[in-house]
């Protein structure tokens, strides 16, 4: 399974774009993240937000299937525009899901 963790929900990088044609400024937020892909490490990246308030809370997430799309040549493909984390599920020693693992449920 594709685990990724956010660690700090204020940690969001935001620039902004001008559209030299209109003038029209857009905003574009992306919130530092790291995803376990099997190696030894996992790997930093930022994480595509509409906007501050859509930020992550701490916590352990995977990709939601909303995250790929086909190709067009059939192959798969992770959908970079549209990056959706659902939050990874605890599991009890039978391997049974428990509840999302977040920070929040530790600190309480």
């Amino acid at each position: 399974m594709i685990t990724v963790e956010v660690f700090d929900k204020l940690d969001v990088e935001n620039r902004q774009f001008t559209n030299k044609d209109t003038g029209e400024v857009t905003d574009r937020f992306k919130q530092k993240a790291y995803i376990s892909t099997g190696g030894r490490f996992p790997l930093e990246f930022k994480l595509p937000i509409e906007s501050r308030a859509d930020a992550y809370e701490p916590g352990k997430y995977t990709l939601s299937g909303e995250c790929f799309q086909v190709g067009k040549y059939g192959d798969l493909e992770l959908n970079r525009f549209n990056i959706v984390l659902v939050p990874q599920l605890e599991q009890d020693a039978f391997g049974h899901d428990k509840k999302p693992v977040t920070k929040l449920d530790k600190a309480v």
